[in-house]
């Protein structure tokens, strides 16, 4: 679901959140014209933030492509974040414990803007596995833990959800 507007947004930060964000969907490198004209923003205002965003390393550039992905820092956030989370250090024994009953890979994850955001993960030594990792985002109807959350929701939530994706279940 979308966000709420700020109370007062400051262009220059929805605009660096906005590169942070599309870097992060895009999921490989992007070069500085494509993040310009996916953001509809001038190349020029894209090449002072994403020069500022270097300096501070939530953004690499590769030299020899020119081609910019989030840096070590996004990570290192994100990660500081994790470990923040109180769910995610009570949690971690119960999901060994649900691996070593079942013997399958087990998943923490919460609601979040209308989708499943991965938290923790415990793999199982099965040979054949689903391909997920902390941090993943997936629609709420195409996970077994999001079917679940759905479950939980209220109705009207659901419905409304149903027809701001145009989900079919």
């Amino acid at each position: 679901m979308k966000k709420a507007d700020p109370n007062y947004p400051i262009k220059v930060l929805n605009k660096t959140f906005s590169i942070l964000e599309i870097l992060l969907q895009h999921g490989s490198s992007m070069n500085m014209t494509e993040i310009s004209e996916r953001l509809e923003i001038y190349p020029s205002t894209i090449h002072r933030i994403l020069d500022t965003l270097k300096h501070w390393g939530y953004v690499e550039q590769d030299p020899h492509t020119q081609k910019y992905q989030l840096g070590l820092k996004a990570l290192e956030l994100g990660m500081a974040k994790l470990h923040q989370m109180d769910l995610v250090r009570e949690a971690t024994p119960y999901l060994k414990e649900l691996v070593n009953q079942c013997n399958e890979t087990v998943h923490l994850g919460v609601l979040e803007e209308g989708e499943v955001l991965y938290l923790a993960k415990e793999e199982s030594s099965q040979t054949i596995r689903m391909i997920s990792y902390v941090g993943k985002r997936a629609p709420l109807h195409c996970t077994a833990l999001g079917k679940v959350l759905l479950t939980y929701l209220d109705l009207g939530w659901v419905i409304y959800s149903r027809s701001y994706w145009n989900i079919v279940f």
